[in-house]
């Protein structure tokens, strides 16, 4: 996928800082993928154990078309069972820890809360 490749060579700010806190693998098991491509679209971000899609928002998604392509894109995604999280990305500037705290605590409650298969 040299798309989602040249992606993470040139994430935006907001990506790399919540990157840079995701990537540390916990002691709770849990992992991200960063530009991680699924059929015709690359997750900003990606858990498959809590089966969770992160998406980092700048202000390009609030203008045109975009916020009814994210609505259509999430409700597909959705429909597979994946959980969407949208975040702006001025709020992971404002608070990166904060947020990938959050993150990471959603996650936990997923996975743990699931049954043994």
């Amino acid at each position: 996928y040299p798309v989602a490749r040249k992606l993470r060579k040139t994430m935006m700010l907001p990506e790399r800082l919540l990157w840079n806190l995701l990537k540390q693998r916990g002691e709770d098991g849990i992992v991200f993928r960063r530009q991680y491509p699924f059929e015709n679209y690359i997750f900003d971000f990606y858990c498959a154990k809590a089966e969770l899609i992160i998406e980092i928002d700048g202000l390009v998604h609030a203008i045109g078309n975009n916020p009814q392509r994210d609505a259509a894109r999430d409700e597909y995604l959705t429909s597979l069972w994946f959980k969407v999280w949208r975040i702006e990305a001025k709020e992971v500037l404002k608070n990166p820890i904060e947020i990938a705290s959050n993150i990471r605590y959603f996650c936990y409650q997923i996975v743990w809360a699931k049954p043994p298969p």
